[in-house]
């Protein structure tokens, strides 16, 4: 009995997309938001919302931080203090934690 021989390379074709369809499906089943998740998203929003801003770090405060051993720290009270970039933050600490340096 001879086989016709595009019944062989349909075969794995179909597979392949039943596979993949089915992959797909669930894929797009998983990406969607759960109710719970929704809600602790809500909660979590809310929550930031009812927060009050908090006060610009001093130089006192960030030299603070450098003193006890916390550059990142810094860095960040800097940054959100400034609303500058990762790379002027850092600069402009170093330079800080220079003048703080005591000299022989």
């Amino acid at each position: 009995m001879a086989m016709d021989p595009l019944v062989g390379p349909w075969m794995y074709f179909v597979a392949v997309v039943v596979v993949l369809g089915f992959l797909g499906v669930k894929l797009l089943w998983r990406a969607r938001p759960t109710r719970l998740m929704k809600r602790q998203l809500s909660a979590f929003i809310e929550d930031q919302a009812a927060q009050p801003p908090r006060a610009p770090a001093t130089d006192a405060q960030i030299e603070m931080e450098l003193r006890i051993g916390r550059r990142v720290e810094a860095i960040r009270l800097y940054r959100e203090r400034e609303g500058c970039d990762l790379k002027t933050a850092v600069d402009a600490i170093d330079a800080m934690a220079a003048r703080l340096q005591p000299r022989p």
